[in-house]
C-alpha cells in the first residue's frame, strides 16, 4: 500500500516538471491533469492504510489535509493556463 503512495507521489511531480516544459496550454493541462489525479489517488489509500492499523488518527488525517491542499493547489495551476 505505501508504494502505490510513493508511486502517485512521484507521478504528480513528474507530470508537473513534464508539463511546465510545454509550450501548448492543452499540453501543460494534460500533464498537470495526471498530476491532479495522482494526488486524489492518495487519499483513499491513506484511508486504506490507516484502516490496517498502519497509520494513527492524527497522521491519516496530517496526511489527508495535506493531499487535499496539493489537490486545490493543482486544480489552481491548471485553471492558471
Amino acid at each position: 500500500m505505501g508504494n502505490n503512495v510513493i508511486r502517485a507521489g512521484m507521478s504528480i511531480v513528474n507530470n508537473i516538471a513534464e508539463g511546465s516544459d510545454k509550450k501548448s496550454p492543452k499540453e501543460k493541462i494534460r500533464y498537470y491533469g495526471t498530476s491532479l489525479d495522482s494526488a486524489r489517488e492518495c487519499i483513499p489509500t491513506i484511508t486504506v492504510v490507516h484502516r490496517e492499523g498502519h497509520l494513527t488518527d492524527e497522521y491519516k488525517n496530517e496526511l489527508r489535509q495535506n493531499c487535499l491542499e496539493i489537490c486545490n493547489k493543482m486544480a489552481k495551476l491548471i485553471q492558471s493556463v
